[in-house]
């Protein structure tokens, strides 16, 4: 079966590539983007020929080339995160010969978002999609010297971190890490585990990240399940058509309160990424290899991690190349559930001294386009994900009972066309197969097939709506299947270039992953039993929202929503038991409402510059007009950075209020949590020296669920260097 599989893929990926190299002939027009102020080339700008799928991306010289337009008159935009959009209408490309359009770019005074492709599948401005969408970009993850990518998003609007779950607009409570109501894509490649349906930042290479898309609200109309609350889409940088090689080493220590410290020993953390580009013939090829270690801050918190990645374009340059990419990951993680007591924070209860579980995955995927022209692409992404985990109990009666093992393998067809010049058109077949096999949930088979497709049109001079659908089927061996149709509307009204006005319903759901499903398993001393009767959750959810530039100097994003979940999918106690045993459990019917907003601007002529995230939350479960437990009504994320002295510096902020419900232990103590941090950078020759504190003012705190502690006071010290 498996060699079938492999053959299949290899006659799929061989078959695809004459097309996508017979699509690329025609007249060809290229030129550069540089910086209007100094001339320096603009390296990672999108340029787009609106009304076609003609997108081309300049390298590190600013160059940028188009080699399959047809002769005629065409609009060229450029989009770049941190520069004023520029277009030029009446480009003429000739039959023969090869014009040069070149573009200088005027910086913003705000680090202005620039292309997405997640909102539509396809590039667009991030003003002119239906949906709220932030931009993480490549600048803002070098400047907040991070060890995992989770460490920058807790910083975007309406995303929060629930011990180990991301959540945004509080669509997930807390359930370990499993489950997520979130769907992580690399390159729009789906990256969740099979078993237990969760993210693991921890296999995504920072250094390799271009920039970070966040969806917020469903977007099951287009991804299907597991994007509930939203979607994060990794994308990953160009490979440097030039021999480059970037290495990063970083070290850290945890300083725990005095009085809660239970080792004498330094507890600390390390790591090494090396990545290097080199093109080989019409191949370019990338490599990254990561080591990292950390004591972490508590007992049983260890981390031992190595993960190598490797990625092949051919042709190398080409604005439709074939991509093939392989990842693999192997990390060794002690265990921590919750404290021994109140006196004892950072410790586990004896017996559980010396667990740890081994966790590996292996990811191969690829992109091809089989076939495109200005006014039809076809795009196929195959992809494979193996994960597996192993327990290691200090109890040698069970230890290494406990297992899990699961492979996802799918392909996603994607047709994009675009019938008119303000008119485009997506289509969609994905089909995908996730094999489990656990001592703990045992042996299953699920089978996912689902079609989609939107309809983005302009109805009016500044107006442009936007309707889709997606048909999913979701079956499990030996059970019963749910089908799902997920629709969305949108429309996008910009009376100008600088502001945009947006609305839109759409419908998501998620269904059950098989954790959830058919769990038994002892926990601290809980019993988790299964329920194989779930049925998905699903959502309607409509929001109103706004983008505006102001004067050049205020960037502000705003959106206020109503997301209504049934059958919401929560870890409570199983109906029928004694207290201590839980189980995964629909809930009737939740509400979540709120806004989110955020605002970039800079001030004393550009020289501070203030990142502002807020997200406001009002959730009730409508069935016992409780509040939804483990959601902070008010959330806020800050940074303000300047450079003086020749150092780059920050500060960092990070705010939750008090959360009003959980659901073990209501009696504990509570409060309000503020997480302040302070970063400094200077660039030295070809050095790039950081240094932050995170806690800086070691707030004791609980980390959302009950009885877990929150890191204290961080150290870190990081060296980049680009060869």
């Amino acid at each position: 079966m498996i060699r079938a599989r492999a053959l299949a893929l290899a006659a799929l990926l061989g078959g695809a590539l004459p097309g996508a190299l017979a699509a690329q002939g025609g007249s060809s027009l290229a030129g550069h983007v540089t910086d209007a102020k100094d001339g320096t080339p603009i390296a990672g700008a999108m340029v787009l020929v609106p009304g076609t799928q003609v997108t081309a991306t300049t390298d590190a010289a600013g160059a940028y080339r188009f080699a399959q337009l047809a002769a005629g008159r065409y609009t060229l935009r450029v989009l770049v995160i941190g520069y004023l959009s520029a277009t030029r209408d009446d480009v003429v490309v000739p039959v023969a010969g090869a014009p040069e359009e070149d573009f200088a770019l005027v910086r913003a005074a705000v680090e202005l978002p620039g292309v997405v492709v997640s909102a539509g599948r396809a590039p667009q401005q991030a003003g002119d999609a239906p949906v709220s969408i932030a931009v993480l970009s490549q600048e803002d993850i070098q400047r907040r010297n991070v060890v995992t990518l989770d460490e920058a998003l807790a910083y975007e609007p309406g995303v929060m971190f629930q011990h180990g779950t991301i959540d945004i607009r509080g669509a997930s409570g807390i359930a370990g890490g499993v489950a997520s109501r979130v769907l992580l894509l690399v390159d729009d490649h789906p990256l969740l585990t099979g078993a237990t349906r969760e993210i693991d930042f921890d296999a995504l290479p920072v250094l390799d990240v271009d920039r970070v898309e966040v969806v917020r609200g469903p977007a099951s109309a287009l991804y299907g399940s597991n994007a509930l609350g939203g979607v994060i889409n990794v994308i990953t940088r160009p490979i440097s058509p030039t021999p480059q090689t970037v290495v990063r080493g970083y070290f850290g220590a945890y300083d725990p309160p005095s009085d809660e410290r239970f080792t004498g020993d330094l507890l600390d953390l390390k790591g090494l990424d090396v990545q290097h580009d080199q093109t080989v013939g019409s191949f370019g090829t990338r490599v990254f290899l990561e080591r990292a270690q950390s004591d972490g801050f508590t007992q049983n918190g260890g981390i031992d991690r190595w993960m190598g990645r490797a990625e092949v374009t051919y042709p190398q340059g080409s604005p439709m190349p074939l991509d093939l990419y392989a990842l693999w990951a192997q990390e060794d993680d002690g265990n921590f559930f919750i404290w021994r007591d109140s006196t004892a924070r950072y410790e586990v209860p004896t017996d559980e001294v010396g667990d740890w579980e081994r966790l590996k995955w292996v990811n191969v995927g690829a992109t091809v386009i089989p076939y495109g022209s200005p006014g039809l692409l076809i795009r196929v992404n195959p992809y494979l994900y193996f994960d597996g985990a192993q327990n290691h109990y200090s109890d040698t009666e069970s230890d290494s009972t406990d297992y899990h093992r699961s492979t996802v393998i799918g392909t996603d067809v994607q047709v994009s066309v675009n019938p008119a010049a303000e008119h485009s058109l997506v289509l969609g077949l994905l089909g995908e197969q996730t094999s489990v096999t656990s001592n703990t949930l045992g042996r299953h088979i699920e089978h996912d097939l689902a079609l989609y497709g939107q309809d983005e049109a302009g109805l009016a001079p500044h107006l442009t709506a936007t309707l889709g659908a997606r048909l999913d089927r979701h079956s499990v061996a030996g059970g019963s299947g749910q089908t799902v149709l997920s629709p969305k509307i949108g429309v996008v009204f910009k009376p100008e270039d600088r502001i945009s006005l947006r609305a839109s319903v759409s419908h998501g759901f998620r269904a059950p992953a098989p954790v959830e499903q058919f769990v038994r398993a002892e926990q601290s001393g809980f019993q988790v039993v299964p329920n194989p009767d779930l049925k998905p959750e699903r959502t309607w959810a409509s929001e109103i929202g706004a983008t505006a530039t102001i004067h050049g100097w205020l960037w502000v994003d705003g959106s206020v929503f109503d997301d209504e979940y049934y059958d919401l999918i929560d870890p409570t106690a199983a109906a029928g038991y004694p207290f201590g045993f839980f189980q995964f459990r629909n809930v009737e019917r939740s509400q979540v409402q709120g806004l989110d907003v955020e605002a970039r601007t800079g001030l004393w002529g550009d020289r501070i510059g203030i990142h502002v995230a807020y997200t406001f939350l009002h959730s009730r479960d409508l069935a016992t007009d409780l509040e939804l437990p483990y959601r902070s009504k008010h959330n806020l994320g800050t940074t303000v950075s300047t450079t003086a002295l020749g150092v780059d510096w920050g500060v960092d902020v990070l705010y939750r209020s008090r959360i009003d419900r959980v659901l073990v232990y209501p009696l504990d103590s509570r409060s309000a949590v503020t997480l302040l941090g302070l970063r400094a950078g200077r660039r030295l020759g070809g050095w790039d020296l950081q240094g932050k504190v995170t806690n800086l003012l070691q707030q004791q705190y609980v980390d959302v669920q009950e009885r877990t502690p929150g890191a204290p006071r961080r150290f870190l010290v990081s060296v980049t260097r680009t060869f």
